[in-house]
């Protein structure tokens, strides 16, 4: 069981032979030799019996999901949810806890009697007119691979969730994880099922050639094992112990390694993380390495390709050459060689071989294919945007093979591009091409461009021996020098054009490593915030009268994709349509008092009375002792709400208060002092400023004061009272150059604090400004409203970077509070500059991913998906004569107003970029402080004249665009009984709310919450609410059913084609 029935057979006529040529007597040898024959026919007819049953049969149908139980639809929406959740949170690959929830959700749709859906949620996923997500749909196919129950339906669903190779190696590397998870609980390998062995087959008998040449891991694999073996060279030259063990087992990059200081241990993590990195990358590139499959899954169709992935060599006889199938005719001049992909011709590789300059992307811009079409994709010249307009290539290049294809629909549409992505790539450009940037971009070029004239006019006059006739020939002059007498004046040559040694920026100059070295040798002259870096001298250099242009063309592009994505859509109710932009964020979590209280009694009631003498040794978490109770955040004043932060959460500061005059507490059960810090970073990382023990007192260019510490504590001064240090921050004195404000603490002694916490109160007694350094802590008169437990950390010893306070990139006058435990280094670092440098790693780490992303608005996405319901609205009443109009109306609380919430009417007119303009001008004003559902759906519709007066007044729907996905059930009723009817209320969930808080969120008829994450989130919306209104016996099906049959509807082509088969 379980061999190849070929190899059975192999073994009977092996052992009929050997009993007959072993057997004595000849009667025996006929009854083996009958007994086999007998035996041989048995398999061969079971076999041909299976086989025309199958063929009878077809493949298995895809079921169709009909009216759902609760327990169905609740199965069916939480995996639906779920799988939205993980895609928009993984990065690279799934965490193991993710995974085994996206298993676990599976498992209870199959128990619910629903096989298929997994498969609908995957092909959901993978569209790329949804969500384009390939990582957590190729992990759902893998998922029903490994299930009996689903995998009837997977070979027929997986050519929409399969679409490059690099599919199938996520497939087949998620597929083995989960075996071998399998495996090591039954202790048994199991086989490969034949429907995985069938999506390989399938996929290889239709991959084009150009597809296998381009996605061929050979040199790859190659590549990645130079790699490791160099990463383990350089771990052995910074820690020989821990190179062996790297060596010969997977070393984790995280916990704690050695007390050698911040900067090896900075480094040793780097070099693990990166050893990790890549044997998980090689172990990817050999699940899918494309000759493995071939071997594995016995594809055969196209041979001529087998050979050439397989490298086989060309066959020696005609004879061969007829068995092999290959095309053509036999050629002897190829006799013995190895047959090998063509190298494909793509424009990444045509970069790399030639080089980033004006002729490379002059070619790739201008490239056709045979049938006329531009061979750049429309992707890669929107994503190298900015690298084409540093070129300085002729304007009128450009408007030709660029600007006039940006706003192409069709191209548009074939990309996949959105109205998101095309102006973030206008962001982009605006934040990088400043007029300092271009005036800057400019003088270099006409730098360059001196010395290459000057370089080009002295060759006109002296040609010949003295400066040479080419490079190739540098001439005399050239050869005294040992290069050509361009490269003295600062440049270079690569692929026939000129570069110049500038000092460039990366992304505005945030968070680049500061330079090495003092100031000699290496990092000498090296400015902070800039590299060095050979660019190509622009001709044309860009001006801001051409990037209008660019700009017009975006707009125009972004116009185009906002028509692509939406319909016309139309309300059948009468009365006015209003598109309410809630600013508000859901609530964020808290600890009550009441709840502190009663932690705090049961855990002194499970306290156990313990000598004085029983105090724990400092390497150990201490113990609870009589009188000496620990509440979940130690020594903490609760009021009636403080805001609880854990590892990895933030939250706008004007969310939880309005106060600029701030006091930082260290609060703390220790026998020993208890340092902390605030260090002041600019943009680039570069520290500023350290505020200490010994640094009590910190002055902005004003000379007032911004950030004061209290005097130093040793420890707390009874069982029950924790010691107390304070540090007022004055966020309204702080020079412009402050970015980011880090706050660490250190324990320098053996001795080890039972409870630490750290808080964040409002000053109501003059903040900074009147005090001293060094003064006796006093009360500040205000409230807490943030507070850290950060025990443990400190438990270990060394230092702990546990919180940042920064300014907010498209706000400057508005600051954020960031939990950053989750990044914090565990050496045992004390000395100030290995702290230096710690707090430098550790605010890399914070804002690298920001940095590249510094210019993306967190509330975009609310402003795309009003502007696209604005538009689709629009369209829909002049469709329809006497439709309803539409009035924008934003919530929230105001930055410099009241605590109260207000309105503000927003006048949109149809046009993306400037409702886009509008609509972020507009939010700038308000907080993200949570507002009550039900008061803010009263304030909007107030505000835009639906509601408070008398008589009957008629909406046609509500459309919320909000950060979260609350429902305003009272204020609802209340509306709805006012306008006559039970219009529609629908909400587009922008930050993705509605996947943690589903299950709390009260069921209303009539109500519709979508995903503003997913592109076609208006479509889906519109679709819904048309099939409402068009069949009113329907009744009011849930979101979760609507979105449940929805999502089905993606297997409606796969079902079809099963009924063709």
């Amino acid at each position: 069981p379980g061999v190849d029935s070929r190899f059975n057979y192999f073994i009977v006529i092996v052992v009929a032979v050997v009993c007959i040529a072993s057997s004595p007597a000849p009667h025996q040898a006929q009854r083996t030799y009958q007994a086999t024959t007998t035996s041989l026919i048995v398999v061969v007819n079971k076999k041909k019996k299976k086989r025309k049953e199958k063929m009878a049969t077809g493949p298995s149908a895809v079921p169709v999901l009909g009216d759902l139980t609760p327990p169905q639809l609740d199965a069916c929406a939480t995996l639906a949810y779920t799988t939205l959740k993980v895609a928009l949170s993984a990065k690279g690959k799934v965490p193991p806890e993710q995974s085994s929830l996206l298993q676990q959700c599976v498992d209870d749709v199959v128990k619910q009697g629903c096989p298929a859906f997994a498969l609908a949620v995957a092909i959901w996923l993978r569209d790329k007119k949804e969500l384009g997500n390939r990582l957590i749909s190729t992990t759902l196919l893998a998922i029903c691979v490994h299930r009996e129950a689903t995998r009837p339906f997977v070979r027929q669903a997986a050519s929409g969730v399969i679409k490059i190779p690099t599919d199938l190696t996520e497939l087949r590397n998620a597929y083995d994880q989960f075996s071998s998870e399998g495996d090591a609980k039954t202790e048994t390998k199991a086989k490969a099922p034949c429907c995985l062995k069938k999506i390989l087959g399938d996929v290889i008998d239709t991959l084009p050639e150009f597809q296998a040449a381009k996605y061929d891991s050979t040199s790859k694999i190659k590549r990645t094992k130079k790699q490791i073996k160099e990463k383990l060279e350089h771990l052995k030259k910074l820690d020989p112990d821990l190179a062996k063990q790297a060596a010969i087992a997977e070393v984790s990059a995280f916990g704690k390694l050695h007390s050698a200081g911040a900067k090896n241990e900075a480094q040793v993590q780097a070099v693990l993380k990166r050893l990790e990195e890549l044997r998980l990358k090689l172990k990817k590139l050999h699940g899918g390495d494309l000759r493995n499959m071939i071997r594995h899954s016995h594809a055969g169709k196209q041979h001529e390709l087998i050979m050439k992935v397989l490298r086989k060599r060309y066959p020696e006889t005609e004879e061969d050459f007829e068995y092999s199938h290959l095309p053509g005719d036999y050629d002897l001049a190829l006799v013995g060689s190895r047959m090998r992909l063509e190298v494909p011709e793509t424009w990444d590789r045509a970069l790399a071989e030639n080089g980033n300059t004006p002729k490379t992307w002059a070619d790739l811009l201008t490239a056709k294919d045979d049938k006329g079409r531009y061979s750049l994709p429309y992707m890669a010249m929107l994503r190298n945007l900015r690298n084409i307009l540093l070129m300085g290539l002729n304007p009128e290049f450009i408007r030709k093979h660029v600007l006039a294809r940006l706003p192409n629909r069709q191209q548009i549409q074939g990309s996949g591009q959105t109205a998101t992505s095309i102006s973030n790539t206008w962001s982009v450009l605006e934040k990088e091409f400043t007029e300092e940037m271009l005036a800057k971009h400019k003088a270099d070029s006409e730098k360059a461009l001196v010395n290459i004239m000057a370089y080009k006019s002295l060759l006109k006059r002296i040609r010949g021996p003295i400066l040479g006739t080419s490079d190739k020939v540098p001439g005399i002059v050239g050869e005294f020098l040992g290069e050509p007498v361009w490269a003295p004046c600062g440049l270079k040559k690569q692929g026939g054009c000129f570069l110049a040694l500038t000092h460039v920026e990366i992304r505005g100059g945030n968070v680049l490593a500061k330079g090495k070295g003092k100031g000699r040798g290496k990092g000498k002259g090296r400015e902070m915030g800039k590299i060095e870096k050979w660019t190509p001298v622009a001709l044309f250099p860009l001006t801001s009268e051409f990037l209008l242009e660019v700009k017009g063309a975006i707009d125009k592009a972004v116009e185009v994709a906002a028509d692509c994505a939406v319909q016309p859509f139309a309300l059948k109710g009468e009365g006015p349509v209003v598109l309410w932009m809630d600013a508000s964020n859901p609530p964020l979590p808290s600890l009550d008092a009441k709840e502190a209280i009663d932690d705090e009694e049961e855990a002194a009631k499970n306290a156990k009375v313990t000598a004085a003498s029983d105090v724990p040794d400092c390497q150990a978490p201490a113990k609870k002792v009589a009188g000496e109770p620990r509440p979940p955040l130690a020594g903490v004043e609760l009021g009636e709400r403080v805001i609880v932060s854990r590892p990895g959460d933030e939250c706008e500061l004007a969310e939880i208060t309005s106060h600029r005059h701030l006091n930082l507490e260290l609060i703390y059960f220790a026998d020993s002092y208890q340092d902390y810090n605030i260090q002041a970073l600019d943009p680039t990382g570069k520290q500023l400023w350290n505020a200490t023990f010994s640094n009590t007192q910190i002055r902005n260019k004003d000379n007032v004061n911004c950030v004061v510490h209290c005097r130093d504590i040793c420890s707390n001064p009874s069982p029950t009272e924790p010691a107390r240090r304070t540090c007022h921050v004055d966020l309204e004195s702080m020079d412009e150059n402050v970015f980011a404000l880090m706050i660490t603490s250190q324990n320098f002694t053996s001795a080890r604090p039972r409870a630490v916490s750290v808080a964040l109160r409002e000053c109501h007694n003059g903040g900074a400004g009147p005090l001293q350094g060094n003064h006796q802590p006093h009360d500040c008169k205000g409230d807490i409203i943030l507070a850290q437990d950060i025990t443990g950390p400190l438990m270990n010893g060394g230092t702990v970077i546990y919180a940042v306070l920064h300014r907010e990139v498209t706000d400057p006058d508005s600051w954020t509070f960031r939990n950053i435990l989750d990044l914090s280094l565990s050496a045992e670092t004390r000395v100030a500059s290995q702290l230096n440098q710690a707090v430098a790693v550790v605010f890399r780490r914070v804002f690298a991913e920001g940095a590249t992303q510094s210019i993306m608005d967190a509330n975009r996405t609310g402003y795309v998906r009003t502007c696209q319901l604005f538009k689709a609205l629009s369209e829909g009443r002049r469709g329809r004569e006497g439709g309803p109009d539409i009035r924008v109306v934003l919530t929230g609380v105001k930055k410099k107003g009241g605590p109260e919430p207000e309105a503000e009417v927003v006048e949109l007119t149809g046009k993306y970029d400037q409702d886009l303009a509008r609509l972020a001008k507009a939010r700038k004003g308000f907080t993200s402080k949570a507002v009550d559902a039900d008061a803010g759906l009263r304030l909007a519709l107030a505000t835009v004249g639906c509601a408070g007066g008398e008589g009957k007044q008629p909406l046609a729907g509500v459309m919320r665009i909000a950060a979260n996905a609350l429902m305003p059930s009272k204020a609802l009723d209340e509306s709805r009984t006012q306008a006559g009817c039970a219009y529609p209320y629908c909400v587009i969930d922008n930050r993705g709310h509605i996947l943690e808080a589903r299950k709390e969120i009260p069921a209303v008829k009539g109500a519709l919450v979508v995903p503003g994450q997913i592109e076609s989130s208006v479509s889906l919306l519109r679709n819904i609410v048309q099939s409402m209104e068009s069949d009113p016996t329907q009744g009011n099906p849930s979101s979760d059913e609507l979105l449940v049959h929805y999502v089905d509807g993606f297997l409606n082509q796969f079902r079809k084609t099963a009924e063709k088969s």
